[in-house]
């Protein structure tokens, strides 16, 4: 069962990074960057604030949360027991992290695919939170159905 879990989180995370193109940090804190400087003009509908709002938040933690997992997989693979449990724990935190951020920008965002995208990251990350059969790869999962929703209502 760890193996099935560790190939999933492994599959998710190489998907992410091709899909990315490259450097996953560089572009995810360059795409941040650019994010959060852009300044909204005093007219801008609330739903494109809350689109480059969202985004920002996303690309950072989902980022996060991917290289996390990515480590402790590596760990795993590697019978670093150690390694892997304060990488899992690391991986909680950034979870959460990731949901405290994005919780309260999801119910501000109009477009009906980005939100229902969003309420898929935020229902996974609780329920991963809470184990109750939530995976890393199911985390993983919703978080690139964002990005791509993201990319689609955002530009």
């Amino acid at each position: 069962m760890r193996f099935l879990t560790a190939a999933a989180v492994a599959a998710a995370v190489l998907v992410l990074a091709t899909g990315c193109g490259g450097d996953t940090a560089n572009s995810t804190a360059q795409a941040a960057a650019g994010a959060t400087s852009a300044a909204a003009p005093a007219s801008a509908d609330p739903g494109t604030q809350a689109c480059r709002d969202v985004k920002a938040v996303h690309l950072e933690y989902f980022a996060k949360f991917s290289d996390v997992s990515a480590k402790a997989l590596d760990a795993i693979q590697h019978n670093d027991h150690a390694a892997a449990e304060s990488l899992q724990t690391q991986e909680a935190a950034a979870a959460k992290d990731w949901n405290a951020k994005l919780e309260p920008l999801a119910p501000k965002v109009t477009d009906p695919e980005l939100r229902s995208a969003a309420d898929a990251v935020l229902a996974a990350l609780k329920r991963y939170a809470e184990t109750l059969g939530v995976t890393v790869g199911d985390v993983l999962k919703a978080g690139a159905a964002l990005t791509t929703a993201l990319n689609k209502a955002c530009g």
